[in-house]
Protein backbone atom coordinates (compact mmCIF):
# COMPACT_ATOMS: atom_id res chain seq x y z
CA UNK A 1 0.00 0.00 0.00
CA UNK A 2 1.50 2.87 -0.81
CA UNK A 3 2.03 5.85 1.76
CA UNK A 4 -0.64 8.02 2.94
CA UNK A 5 -0.32 11.79 2.61
CA UNK A 6 0.60 13.28 6.24
CA UNK A 7 1.37 16.70 5.59
CA UNK A 8 -2.19 17.85 4.89
CA UNK A 9 -2.54 22.07 5.88
CA UNK A 10 -5.45 23.47 7.27
CA UNK A 11 -6.74 26.88 5.52
CA UNK A 12 -5.81 30.23 7.24
CA UNK A 13 -7.76 33.20 6.92
CA UNK A 14 -8.90 35.93 9.12
CA UNK A 15 -12.86 36.80 9.54
CA UNK A 16 -15.79 34.74 7.70
CA UNK A 17 -15.50 33.16 4.39
CA UNK A 18 -17.17 35.14 1.94
CA UNK A 19 -18.96 34.58 -1.32
CA UNK A 20 -20.26 35.84 -4.35
CA UNK A 21 -23.48 34.77 -5.50
CA UNK A 22 -24.09 34.14 -9.35
CA UNK A 23 -27.50 33.77 -10.87
CA UNK A 24 -27.58 31.25 -13.10
CA UNK A 25 -30.02 31.01 -16.55
CA UNK A 26 -31.74 28.31 -15.02
CA UNK A 27 -33.02 29.89 -11.76
CA UNK A 28 -30.58 28.91 -9.42
CA UNK A 29 -27.54 30.28 -7.62
CA UNK A 30 -24.14 29.47 -7.68
CA UNK A 31 -22.16 30.48 -4.94
CA UNK A 32 -17.88 30.71 -5.47
CA UNK A 33 -15.48 31.31 -2.31
CA UNK A 34 -14.06 34.62 -2.24
CA UNK A 35 -11.93 34.11 0.99
CA UNK A 36 -8.86 36.20 0.78
CA UNK A 37 -6.77 32.88 2.35
CA UNK A 38 -3.08 33.96 3.74
CA UNK A 39 -2.65 29.92 3.39
CA UNK A 40 -4.78 27.42 1.04
CA UNK A 41 -5.91 24.50 2.50
CA UNK A 42 -5.81 20.98 1.08
CA UNK A 43 -8.58 19.43 -0.24
CA UNK A 44 -9.73 15.97 1.80
CA UNK A 45 -12.23 13.84 -0.32
CA UNK A 46 -13.78 10.04 -0.79
CA UNK A 47 -10.62 8.80 -2.03
CA UNK A 48 -8.73 10.29 1.22
CA UNK A 49 -10.94 8.66 3.79
CA UNK A 50 -10.87 5.71 1.72
CA UNK A 51 -7.36 5.13 1.45
CA UNK A 52 -7.35 5.96 5.54
CA UNK A 53 -9.60 3.55 5.92
CA UNK A 54 -8.32 0.50 4.10
CA UNK A 55 -5.20 1.30 6.15
CA UNK A 56 -6.61 1.06 9.06
CA UNK A 57 -8.72 -2.28 7.89
CA UNK A 58 -5.49 -3.57 7.09
CA UNK A 59 -3.81 -2.97 10.70
CA UNK A 60 -6.92 -3.97 12.09
CA UNK A 61 -6.63 -7.47 10.67
CA UNK A 62 -2.91 -8.04 10.78
CA UNK A 63 -3.41 -7.29 14.50
CA UNK A 64 -6.22 -9.74 14.95
CA UNK A 65 -4.06 -12.37 12.92
CA UNK A 66 -1.18 -12.09 15.14
CA UNK A 67 -3.50 -12.36 17.98
CA UNK A 68 -4.90 -15.41 16.90
CA UNK A 69 -1.20 -16.69 16.69
CA UNK A 70 -0.60 -15.94 20.77
CA UNK A 71 -1.81 -17.65 23.28
CA UNK A 72 -1.79 -16.55 26.66
CA UNK A 73 -2.37 -19.25 29.78
CA UNK A 74 -1.27 -18.43 33.98
CA UNK A 75 -1.22 -21.46 35.89
CA UNK A 76 -0.77 -21.11 39.55
CA UNK A 77 2.04 -23.45 41.18
CA UNK A 78 3.87 -23.67 44.30
CA UNK A 79 7.60 -23.11 44.20
CA UNK A 80 8.38 -25.82 47.10
CA UNK A 81 11.24 -25.35 49.70
CA UNK A 82 12.32 -28.82 49.08
CA UNK A 83 13.35 -28.73 45.19
CA UNK A 84 15.76 -25.87 45.19
CA UNK A 85 18.95 -27.63 44.43
CA UNK A 86 22.15 -25.24 44.71
CA UNK A 87 20.27 -22.44 44.41
CA UNK A 88 18.23 -23.66 41.46
CA UNK A 89 14.75 -24.44 40.55
CA UNK A 90 13.47 -26.31 37.48
CA UNK A 91 9.59 -25.61 36.18
CA UNK A 92 8.26 -27.99 34.14
CA UNK A 93 5.15 -27.50 31.96
CA UNK A 94 4.20 -28.70 28.62
CA UNK A 95 3.13 -25.15 27.59
CA UNK A 96 7.10 -24.28 28.26
CA UNK A 97 8.61 -24.10 24.44
CA UNK A 98 12.39 -23.18 23.28
CA UNK A 99 11.10 -19.51 22.69
CA UNK A 100 8.04 -19.04 24.59
CA UNK A 101 8.14 -16.41 27.50
CA UNK A 102 7.24 -16.88 30.73
CA UNK A 103 6.06 -14.74 33.41
CA UNK A 104 6.53 -15.56 37.39
CA UNK A 105 4.65 -12.93 39.66
CA UNK A 106 3.32 -13.63 42.95
CA UNK A 107 -0.08 -15.82 43.80
CA UNK A 108 -2.72 -13.85 44.89
CA UNK A 109 -2.68 -16.14 47.86
CA UNK A 110 0.88 -15.43 48.65
CA UNK A 111 1.11 -13.99 52.46
CA UNK A 112 3.78 -11.62 53.64
CA UNK A 113 6.54 -14.13 54.75
CA UNK A 114 6.06 -16.16 51.68
CA UNK A 115 6.32 -12.54 49.38
CA UNK A 116 9.13 -11.23 51.50
CA UNK A 117 11.15 -14.63 50.52
CA UNK A 118 10.33 -14.25 47.05
CA UNK A 119 11.99 -11.08 46.90
CA UNK A 120 14.87 -12.12 48.88
CA UNK A 121 15.27 -14.69 46.73
CA UNK A 122 16.12 -12.25 43.78
CA UNK A 123 15.15 -14.72 40.97
CA UNK A 124 16.02 -14.98 37.39
CA UNK A 125 15.82 -17.31 34.84
CA UNK A 126 18.66 -18.68 33.60
CA UNK A 127 17.96 -21.39 31.24
CA UNK A 128 14.80 -22.77 29.21
CA UNK A 129 14.09 -25.35 26.88
CA UNK A 130 11.37 -27.54 25.51
CA UNK A 131 9.15 -28.37 28.86
CA UNK A 132 11.14 -26.70 31.26
CA UNK A 133 12.92 -23.37 32.49
CA UNK A 134 15.31 -23.14 35.49
CA UNK A 135 15.18 -20.18 37.47
CA UNK A 136 18.03 -19.07 40.16
CA UNK A 137 17.43 -17.17 43.62
CA UNK A 138 20.51 -14.89 42.96
CA UNK A 139 19.72 -13.99 46.71
CA UNK A 140 18.58 -16.27 49.74
CA UNK A 141 17.58 -19.54 48.90
CA UNK A 142 13.64 -19.90 49.97
CA UNK A 143 13.38 -21.87 52.85
CA UNK A 144 9.23 -22.30 52.69
CA UNK A 145 7.23 -22.97 50.24
CA UNK A 146 6.11 -19.75 47.44
CA UNK A 147 2.77 -19.53 45.83
CA UNK A 148 3.50 -18.15 42.28
CA UNK A 149 1.01 -17.60 39.17
CA UNK A 150 3.43 -18.27 35.71
CA UNK A 151 1.95 -16.49 32.68
CA UNK A 152 2.47 -18.48 30.06
CA UNK A 153 2.72 -16.76 26.21
CA UNK A 154 3.80 -18.28 22.58
CA UNK A 155 2.28 -19.37 19.81
CA UNK A 156 -0.82 -21.71 19.55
Amino acid sequence: MAALKTDYKDAVYTGNRKYTQTNNTDGTVSLVDATAYSTEGDPFGASDINATNSAVNANSESISALQAKIKTTAKQITLTAASWSSGSYTIRDSLITATSTQEIIPAPSISADQYKALVKASIVATGQSVGSITIKAFGTVPSIDIPVTIIFRGEK
